[in-house]
């Protein structure tokens, strides 16, 4: 994020009706911190442009839901996203564009959200649901 600077943000946030592609590279974002993806909550995400700055910097890849992976990972297999029509279209959404992209590929890396993680939360509602259904006893 060192190459990305407060005038990047002014610059995607004074868009009215941003290119299409500078929109997509923005709901990537939101996709990412879970947001609906929308021009609308882009703009007010790019709002307070020094928290935005913070937050792209202090982002824990380990917060990435399996659901918020498969919707990024559409943005990043969308064909008419590829980095030199972004370039063109606008510097600052190419510099989040690349953020975008590592921060997966961060997380593709890592391994993601394991598969056995939702089971072993079953296994505890089932042994949870055991516990509770037992009837008390009266103490005499």
């Amino acid at each position: 994020m060192e190459c990305f600077t407060l005038a990047d943000l002014q610059e995607l946030k004074s868009f009215h009706s941003p290119p299409p592609l500078v929109k997509l590279v923005v709901c990537a974002i939101l996709a990412l911190f879970g947001e609906e993806e929308t021009w609308y909550n882009g703009k007010r995400f790019l709002n307070d442009r020094r928290a935005l700055i913070h937050k792209l910097s202090c982002f824990d890849v380990k917060s990435i839901t399996p659901d918020r992976a498969r919707r990024v990972e559409a943005y990043l297999n969308n064909r008419s996203l590829s980095s030199a029509s972004i370039r063109m279209a606008s510097v600052a959404s190419y510099d989040l564009w690349m953020w975008v992209n590592e921060v997966y590929q961060i997380y593709k890396s890592s391994g993601g959200e394991s598969q056995s993680t939702p089971r072993r939360k079953k296994k505890v509602l089932k042994k949870r649901k055991k516990t509770q259904t037992r009837p008390r006893q009266r103490k005499k």
